[in-house]
């Protein structure tokens, strides 16, 4: 009997659903415990979260966050990027560290061609911005590219905690602070080497320097915000934009009602200047066209456009095109994805965030409630999705700020009746550490084991004795069980161990049915080949004799 992968996925959320819908009822368990051993619980809680000054308390969450996504890197995802995306990505850091911009057109291009790598005049790329590849460079070059988002996610929630008590107060900071490091989504995208945990730095320390100017009036932090929106722009340029507009349409506001000089415009944009002309001169290099992004060249000229239409994108749904119903599907599927992977509560971990909503908005929530819708709606006119097997990832950058309302949203709830509700901020301790307890104890490592074990053409590939060598990477036909998703992992985790001049002692390539071995032996003459194939939940190396 062959079982659907769709099936085994569904399978797999029903489980851990079920087991952690189960633990929600214990947000009720102080209802039936005597006031004073509530009263007791809370003093306790309190000590523990304030028992550090703020100095040591952003320390401790620092070095939480950085040991937690490390281990998670090492022992859940081994180190290695486990999508095409990623390993297109750390593809172009690879070619930044040998100092290069491009790698040379290999022999048989379309033998090792990735599909998220662009061959375009004589060059080979990565079709994506260059701002998550300069990172990943960077830790290319100290032999640890997998630590560099553990790194980023570190900053990431540094700067929440700055951004929370900013908008809020210390009690908001340091739960905010809590509640994100106990974040499935965070913690299992914090850890990987996608292009979203640069974005999220860089638009996190972006909002963090535009609050301390607005506290401080030190021009000093515009150009720093403008660095930070530099980076975001290179790095997700359509990210970056969603994500600032509310903030650019404030600051107009502002200006027009004269509350706001012309000079703040100027440092923000000193900083910014240099990463838009870095950006138009990497797309002149890449694409001969400065206003042509790399990823416009990727299969068809509309696969990555914006907006609506018959060739807008690639096949979704079982049709090709983007409408109104497919961008109302995706919205859905990613609120619901999102209720699941934002906090590991099933069903309710939005409920928080609605409690804002339903409520009259102070000026500080309606200026975080319209940067995360802005983004939100931006992503209704983009083709895909963008559900990974860790959350919605074109919600990334909202996280903090969806995080720091929800926070608000549980110090909002105030029930007659219930003896512990009626402390001001009891019901934020209560309810949000017995729900991290379910996340971290049954919530993520679930799902990290169903990660590590599920990523099936992820498995290792036996090292080889035989060197000079090129190994031929072998598709299981479309009849196997899981043959879909074992064939859009195997080959990007082979090629990932290429570096991109072909120069190793081991090279990974595509097997090519139409391509006779001998004309390979002939472009390989000092090279043994070897085929790789994906046979019983392991992958297999044998040689390919004369």
């Amino acid at each position: 009997m062959i079982v659907s992968e769709q099936s085994t996925i569904l399978t797999h959320y029903l489980t851990l659903w079920g087991k952690t819908i189960l633990w929600l009822p214990l947000i009720t368990l102080p209802y039936f415990l005597k006031d004073s051993l509530v009263e007791l619980v809370k003093r306790k809680l309190e000590s523990i979260i304030f028992f550090l000054d703020n100095f040591h308390w952003s320390l401790v969450v620092c070095f939480i966050t950085l040991t937690i996504t490390s281990l998670i890197a090492l022992f859940a995802y081994n180190a290695i990027p486990k999508t095409s995306d990623e390993v297109s990505l750390l593809f172009q850091a690879k070619i930044f560290a040998s100092g290069h911009w491009a790698a040379p057109l290999p022999p048989l291009t379309e033998m090792f061609q990735l599909e998220t790598t662009i061959v375009y005049n004589h060059r080979w790329f990565s079709m994506y911005q260059p701002g998550h590849s300069l990172m990943l460079a960077a830790g290319c070059l100290f032999g640890l590219p997998w630590l560099v988002g553990p790194l980023l996610s570190t900053g990431s929630i540094f700067f929440t905690y700055r951004i929370a008590q900013s908008f809020y107060d210390e009690t908001n900071a340091r739960l905010s602070t809590i509640l994100l490091i106990s974040s499935p989504f965070f913690l299992l995208s914090g850890s990987t080497y996608t292009v979203h945990n640069t974005s999220l730095f860089a638009l996190s320390f972006f909002t963090w320097m535009v609050i301390k100017y607005y506290k401080n009036n030190n021009p000093l932090l515009l150009l720093c915000a403008g660095i930070g929106l530099g980076l975001a722009f290179i790095t997700r340029a359509y990210t970056a934009l969603a994500y600032c507009l509310p903030i650019i349409a404030y600051g107009i506001y502002l200006s027009l009602k004269k509350e706001l000089t012309s000079y703040v415009w100027f440092w923000i944009g000193l900083g910014f200047l240099p990463f838009f002309l870095f950006q138009l001169w990497n797309n002149f290099y890449l694409t001969g066209d400065a206003l042509i992004f790399p990823y416009q060249l990727f299969l068809v000229k509309d696969y990555n456009s914006i907006g609506f239409g018959k060739m807008v994108g690639g096949i979704l749904y079982g049709s090709q095109g983007h409408t109104f119903a497919k961008a109302f599907i995706n919205f859905f599927y990613n609120l619901s994805v999102l209720s699941f992977h934002t906090f590991g509560w099933p069903l309710v971990s939005l409920l928080p965030f609605l409690i804002i909503l339903f409520r009259k908005l102070s000026k500080t929530d309606a200026f975080v409630v319209s940067i995360i819708f802005s983004q939100i709606i931006a992503y209704f006119f983009y083709w895909y999705n963008g559900v990974g097997f860790w959350g919605p990832r074109f919600y990334t950058e909202i996280l903090p700020l969806l995080v720091i309302l929800s926070i608000q949203g549980i110090r909002l709830v105030r029930l007659k009746g219930i003896p512990f509700f009626n402390y001001p901020v009891y019901p934020a301790w209560i309810m949000v550490f017995i729900l991290i307890l379910g996340a971290v104890l049954l919530y993520i490592p679930l799902e990290i084991n169903f990660i590590k074990n599920s990523l099936w053409g992820c498995k290792p590939i036996p090292a080889l004795n035989t060197k000079p060598a090129l190994v031929l990477v072998r598709n299981l036909p479309q009849d196997v069980p899981f043959a879909k998703t074992i064939n859009m992992f195997i080959f990007p985790a082979a090629f990932n161990k290429n570096d991109p001049q072909l120069q190793g002692d081991v090279i990974y390539g595509k097997y090519l049915p139409n391509t006779p071995i001998e004309k390979i032996r002939v472009l390989f003459p000092f090279r043994s080949l070897y085929r790789l194939r994906y046979v019983n939940n392991t992958n297999t190396l044998e040689e390919i004799t004369p």
